[in-house]
Order: C-alpha cells, then sequence, then structure tokens
C-alpha cells in the first residue's frame, strides 16, 4: 500500500602488521579522525610493554611516537593556557618575565656563576658553616640565595595554579636545591646557635661531614646548566637509555671472565709462580683478568704467563683478550653510539616539535587570528597564512607557505575545522626535512585510490543518465518510424481509394485517426481491500471498456488512459495491468496521463504505457510491496482462549492473527513479498529498460519532476495538455460505461438484493472472524 617523554625509545619495533593497518589516508585527505588518533588504539599494547623492552632502539618508531603525542598533547595544551590567560592567571606580568629570552640568559649565567663559586668556595673557605666564614663568603652566599630564591618565588607565581606548578619537574629540582641552600644558611647555624653545640662537635646536625655532605648536595645545581645545552642532555639521556643494555654487556663481560678465570685457575695449579702470584684464587683470578686484560698494558701481562705457563696459557690470554677488549667491549661501545644516535635523533625532532608548538601558539593566540575555543576554520586558516608575521615563522619552521596554502585546499576540502592538534600534524608533515618514507607512498597510492574510486562513482551514474537518454531518443524515433509507415501506408489507402471513385470527403472521414480516452480510478475507501464489490465493480467495467475500444479501434488509433491510484492489492493490479497489456499487443499506442497521483500498484499501469505524462508535483514511482496484519494471539492467552488451526500444507498459512507467529512462517512470508516485489520489477523493467532498479525500487514515491529526472517519466504536462495537443490530429473520443436506468420494480428488487447481501457478509465476518480477516489482512499489497 502506498502509504612527552622517551619511553617510546624503550618499547620493541612496530610489527608489520600494526604499521599496514595504522596507515591510512592523511588528515588533509579525509574527515575525522585523523592518522595519530586512529593509531591509539592499535599502539595500546605496545605502551603496555614499553618499559620491558629495553633491548632494541628504534628511532623511527621513537620519533613517531614523540610526534603523535606532542600532537596529542598541543591542543589541551592551548586551550588550557587559553583558560589560565583568560580567567587563572594570577601574576602574567611576571609570566612575561619568566619566559623572557633574556632572563633565561640571566639564569643560566648565575647558574654558571654559583658552579664556578662552589669550587672556590670549597679551596678558601675552611668553615663548616656560613656564619663562622669570611664576610665575602656570607656576602656571595646570601646574594645567590636570594637570587634563587626570588627566582622560585616568581616562577611559582607566574604558575596558574599550585597543581600545574608541582608538575614541573625542573621547579621542584630548584625549591629542593633553594630549601638545602636556606638548611644550610640559616637553619643549621641558628640550631647551633641555641643549642650550644659547635661546628666540630663529634655529633647533631653540626657534625662536620653532615655538613660537608649537604654542601656538597649543591654541586647539582650544575644540572640546571646541561639542561640549557641540548647537546650535552641528548648524550645524558643517550646514558640513560643505554643503561639496561651496559649493564647486561657488563654482566656478559663478567660471565666471559668467570669461564676464563676458572680455566687459568685450574691450569695453575702445577705452577708455583702463576698459583702464587697470578691466579691464587678464582676471585683474584677474575680481579686480575679484568685488570690486567680488559684494561691496558696487557703485554707484559702476557709475557709472563707465556714464559711461566707455556704456550697453552699465552694463547688463552690472547683468546680472552680478543673475546673481552676487542668484542665485548666493542660492542659496548656501538650499543653506546645507536643510543646516542637514536636520543640524538629525538631530542631534534622535540626541539623542533617544541619550536613548532610555541610558534603555531603564539600565531594562533594572536588577536587577529583568535580562533573560537578549540578549532580554527577555513576563514581563519587562509587568513592567518596571508599574513607576514605567519609567513615568517612557517619558513623558520622549514615550511613552504605557497604550499601550506595548497596543501590547506586539500586539507579543508570536506568543510570542516580543523583542532589545533591536527593543525600542528599538517605543518610537521609540510616541513621540507621529511624524508619520504615507504609509509607515505602507500598512504599516497590508497589516496590516489580513493580518488580514482570516488571518479570511478562519478563516470557511473554519467553513464546511467546517458544511456536513459540514449533510451529516450531511440523511443522517440522509433515512434516517429511507426507515424512515418502509418502516413505511408495511408496515403497508399487514399490513392486506391480515388482510384475505385470514392468521395473524397468520405475518405478522409473514414481514415481521420481516433483517440480513446478512458479512466482509472481505484478511489480511497477500497483500495487497500482486496476483491471488495466496489474493486470487483471497477474492474470489470474497467475490462469492459478496454474490450469495447478494441472492438472499435483500428491499426491508425490510439488511446490515453488517466490513472489516479495509490496502489492497492497485487491480484486487482495484476489483472488491470493485463488489460492495458492487451491494447499494447493490438498494436494501438497508448499514452499513461497522472495528474495526481499514480503509485505502487498505479506506476505498474502507468509501466505498461508507450509514454508516460505525468504532472511536475504529481506522485509516481512507489515499486515496493507491503503487507501487515494485527496479532491478537497474546489477547487470546490473556482470557485463556485456545486457537485452533489445522492445515494440510506446511505453507498453508504461515501468518495469521490469531496464531503465535514462528519464524520459519515469518522467514516464508517474506520471502513471499520479495518473489512478488521481484515480479512487480521485472514487468515494469519489460517496457522502461533503461530504469535503474536499484535506485528506483527502493519503494519510494517520487514527484513528477523527480521521476522525468529518473526515468519514471517521459514528459511533464497536464492529461488536458495532452488531449488537446490530440485533437488538431484526431478525433478524440472519451469511453465510459453507463448503466441501463432501471425501473421501480427494479430498483426495489436491487435493493432487496443489497440488504440480502449485507446480512449475508455480516453473518459470514461473525462467524469466520479468523479465515476472513487472515485472507484479507495477509494478502500483500502495492
Amino acid at each position: 500500500m502506498f502509504g612527552t617523554g622517551f619511553t617510546a625509545l624503550l618499547v620493541e619495533p612496530c610489527p608489520p602488521q600494526v604499521e599496514q593497518t595504522s596507515i591510512a589516508r592523511p588528515s588533509g585527505f579525509s574527515s575525522r579522525p585523523s592518522l595519530f588518533a586512529r593509531r591509539q588504539n592499535q599502539e595500546e599494547p605496545l605502551k603496555k610493554t614499553a618499559r620491558a623492552s629495553f633491548l632494541q632502539l628504534n628511532k623511527d618508531y621513537a620519533v613517531e611516537r614523540l610526534r603523535e603525542e606532542s600532537i596529542n598533547e598541543f591542543g589541551n595544551e592551548n586551550i588550557e593556557l587559553q583558560e589560565q590567560d583568560r580567567h587563572e592567571r594570577r601574576w602574567p606580568m611576571l609570566l612575561k618575565v619568566v619566559r623572557s629570552p633574556h632572563s633565561e640568559t640571566v639564569s643560566l649565567a648565575i647558574t654558571c656563576l654559583n658552579a664556578i663559586w662552589i669550587a672556590l668556595d670549597l679551596e678558601f673557605n675552611d668553615a663548616l658553616t656560613v656564619l663562622e666564614a669570611d664576610p665575602l663568603f656570607v656576602v656571595v652566599e646570601l646574594l645567590f640565595l636570594a637570587y634563587f630564591g626570588g627566582e622560585v618565588v616568581m616562577r611559582y607565581l607566574s604558575y596558574a595554579s599550585t597543581r600545574r606548578a608541582c608538575r614541573d619537574r625542573w621547579f621542584l629540582f630548584d625549591v629542593i636545591l633553594v630549601t638545602l641552600m636556606i638548611v644550610e644558611i640559616w637553619l643549621i647555624p641558628m640550631i647551633g646557635l641555641t643549642s650550644g653545640d659547635s661546628s666540630d662537635s663529634g655529633g647533631g646536625i653540626g657534625d662536620a661531614s653532615f655538613l660537608r655532605m649537604l654542601r656538597l648536595v649543591r654541586i647539582t645545581r650544575v644540572i640546571r646548566v646541561a639542561s640549557y645545552m641540548p647537546e650535552v642532555m641528548i648524550i645524558i639521556k643517550g646514558l640513560t637509555v643505554a643503561s639496561r643494555s651496559v649493564f647486561f654487556t657488563f654482566v656478559l663481560l663478567l660471565l666471559i671472565t668467570y669461564i676464563f678465570s676458572i680455566a687459568f685457575r685450574q691450569l695453575a695449579q702445577d705452577n708455583l709462580f702463576l698459583e702464587s702470584e697470578l691466579f691464587p684464587s678464582v676471585p683474584a683470578t677474575v680481579l686480575t683478568l679484568i685488570v690486567q686484560c680488559v684494561m691496558p698494558d696487557q703485554e707484559a701481562f702476557f709475557q709472563k704467563v707465556s714464559q711461566n705457563g707455556g704456550w697453552f696459557m699465552g694463547m688463552l690470554v690472547v683468546v680472552f683478550i680478543l673475546v673481552s677488549s676487542l668484542i665485548v667491549i666493542n660492542m659496548l661501545i656501538g650499543v653506546l653510539v645507536e643510543a646516542v644516535q637514536t636520543v640524538s635523533d629525538v631530542e631534534h625532532e622535540a626541539i623542533q616539535i617544541a619550536f613548532a608548538k610555541r610558534l603555531l601558539r603564539e600565531i594562533l593566540c594572536d588577536e587577529a587570528t583568535q580562533a573560537e575555543g578549540s578549532i580554527l576554520t577555513q576563514e581563519e586558516f587562509f587568513s592567518m597564512l596571508e599574513r607576514p608575521e605567519a609567513i615568517k615563522g612557517l619558513v623558520q619552521l622549514g615550511v613552504d607557505h605557497v604550499a601550506a596554502k595548497e596543501y590547506g585546499k586539500l586539507l579543508m576540502e570536506d568543510g570542516e575545522p580543523l583542532t589545533f592538534g591536527e593543525f600542528l600534524e599538517s605543518m610537521l608533515l609540510l616541513r621540507g626535512s621529511n624524508q619520504t618514507t615507504v609509509k607515505d607512498l602507500v598512504t599516497l597510492r590508497r589516496y590516489v585510490g580513493d580518488q580514482f574510486s570516488h571518479l570511478h562513482d562519478i563516470l557511473l551514474e554519467m553513464g546511467k543518465n546517458l544511456s536513459r537518454r540514449l533510451a529516450a531518443a531511440q523511443a522517440e524515433k522509433k515512434e516517429q518510424q511507426l507515424l512515418k509507415e502509418a502516413v505511408k501506408k495511408q496515403s497508399e489507402d487514399v490513392k486506391e481509394a480515388l482510384k475505385a471513385g470514392e468521395d473524397a470527403a468520405a475518405i478522409q472521414a473514414r481514415l481521420r485517426p481516433r483517440t480513446f480516452v478512458f479512466d482509472f480510478s481505484s478511489g480511497s475507501l477500497d483500495a487497500g481491500v482486496p476483491g471488495s464489490k466496489n474493486m470487483k465493480k471497477r474492474l470489470e467495467d474497467f475490462q469492459d471498456t478496454v474490450s469495447f475500444i478494441l472492438h472499435c479501434a483500428t491499426e491508425h488509433d490510439e488511446a490515453v488512459v488517466r490513472i489516479t491510484s495509490p496502489g492497492g492489492a497485487v491480484i486487482d493490479y495484476g489483472f488491470a495491468s493485463a488489460q492495458l497489456m492487451r491494447l499494447r499487443q493490438r498494436g494501438l499506442k497508448l499514452t499513461a496521463c497522472v495528474d495526481k497521483v499514480a503509485a505502487s500498484g498505479g506506476y505498474m499501469l502507468l509501466a505498461q504505457a508507450d509514454a508516460i505524462v505525468a504532472t511536475p508535483f504529481s506522485l509516481v514511482g512507489s515499486i515496493g510491496v507491503l503487507a501487515a496484519l494485527p496479532n491478537f494471539n497474546k489477547v487470546l492467552r490473556r482470557y485463556e482462549v485456545d486457537w485452533l488451526q489445522f492445515t494440510g500444507g506446511r505453507y498453508k498459512r504461515t501468518v495469521d492473527p490469531l496464531s503465535e507467529p514462528t519464524e520459519e512462517g515469518i522467514e516464508k512470508m517474506k520471502q513471499e513479498i520479495n518473489t512478488i516485489h521481484d515480479a512487480f520489477k521485472g514487468m515494469v523493467l519489460q517496457q522502461r529498460t533503461h530504469l535503474d532498479m536499484d535506485e528506483v525500487a527502493t519503494g519510494e514515491a517520487f514527484l513528477g519532476a523527480e521521476g522525468k529526472e529518473r526515468g519514471l517519466v517521459d514528459r511533464l504536462a497536464t492529461s488536458d495538455e495532452v488531449l488537446e495537443e490530440r485533437m488538431e490530429v484526431s478525433d478524440v473520443i472519451e469511453v465510459s460505461l453507463a448503466e441501463k436506468k432501471r425501473g421501480l420494480r427494479e430498483l426495489l428488487e436491487g435493493k432487496m438484493e443489497a440488504a440480502e447481501s449485507l446480512v449475508t457478509d455480516c453473518w459470514e465476518r461473525a462467524t469466520s472472524l479468523g479465515r476472513r480477516g487472515a485472507v484479507e489482512l495477509k494478502d500483500p499489497q502495492f
């Protein structure tokens, strides 16, 4: 019916299958999620084993992990900093002072002076406490304390909250050093004065060894000097990363030394000199081998062993030197070099990313390009690239701003805004220093493949439209050919009639074509009731009308049917379609017109015509099948009423209103509906072969204008316009059946028959509710 740490350095190389599945179109070529977001779930198992996998270093994977973590953090950091600038910043001026490069230079200089002063203090100051030292040392210590203490206070006040201050490890490190300076300069002397203890007493807080250790801790401030030198930090972090490999290398060296020490100890038992001087015991032998062989100056040791122990022990010394000094130690050097190289690459990448984050944050936070929230729109993106300071910053980052504009067209092709993390990722991808990898080629290949797939879909759609136009042109050409043949034959008939002496006026009247016009309207009340008397009467009248036209029409005539129907029962519209097929089989040209609606079963009738004409806002299509019925089984069970039904076939009754539906019955019902739907589509395709059934046979109803675009309709016009055109070339005859007027007796007899039929029908409905309900409601409808 119509109706940023370095844990990445410690993980194993990414397995091939993970790397392959993580390759996807770059974020600029597709909508969200981006590349780093898609890889997050795939790398989760690797994160869990990061601390346990020290043995293999993967530079590329470490750099990629660092870049992705920085990109993930960039957007959140930028939003957080914006919120701090708006609401939480307690001392905004202190933030500018702390972040100033001049402040960083002064801090580096003071830290270097403090490191030099520690050496001078140890060299020329023999006092254990500040109060016992010369005034020069006291003043300098107080100045250093004042500077470092003031620096710590300024940095603390520049933070938005204490929680954020505690997240800064360097800040906590400086706080600890300043606290130790306060303890050394003020707290310990004050305790000593109040308690009367001297600095050189044997115990207590003023113990000399304790004070020396406390002062020695201050030398750790030199680490801050190293923090300002990336190269030094690279080497330190490289040693840290390689510490596990170094440890196991030493274990291997110890095992080799232990094995050889047992051999030397066993062979030296018969030689008093070797046993007493070099190999008196296994631990002493191990120590001797390490000191004499792993370290330099092995020649003297080899001479002693070879002269006193023979050639075999000399060869053992040579083998040990080769294995330990040349192989193991060189292997250790290689591990260290590899670790330092990996950390160096990662550190340089971290420096570049930190510079990019700072530069892009300055650009994004500028008033001229202030983005709303955490997104960057297309207009803001291209407007930003036009600013001189942005171009200068991108050049410093190694990004070609012209290429950035071109890439931005692809980046924003879906019209969606960018997050700050995705903006940072796109800028890092455009650096000229990036090397092309196999992953980039595979990504490009996938992107090109997607574009070709999209182009293929466009060409396929164009091909379908072209085939529809060609089919329409061929139909028009065939119609013109038939018209020419009819005119030619008519001319020959006229010539023969004139030769026979027939009057010209009579010939013209006889040969003038006729257009028979008739209607099919299913009504609205009985359209969904199969086999109803009203619908049965309409179908009988429709059959008689078609039979009358076939009886009167000649080969020069044509027919026009005006259809108004939203659909109905399958059996009814199958019968009506067969009547229209009779006209086409006789050779009459049939034109179907729809002024309001001809959908579902109504379109099945339209499809039998040679030409379909519809108004722009009429409804056509709805090529689908529907079957529905209520089920009262739960109601019967509620009142403990049993419904007994006996069938003589497996599928005699699949679904009915009173029985409990089964899965088998439902599937069989769906199968029957699909079979009817396929038959419906096949009947339409017989006359309209150019239709794309996957597009139009979805059960949707279309307006007449949209139906013309999809090939469901041939022309947009009203039925009156079609008839006016036919009047110019033919005699238009409207065919309708009229009932014979009945007298009073026939009228009374008809009323009595109608009343009797009504009573009988009501009785049958009351006594056979299940059977009639199942038949009437279950039958599929268009």
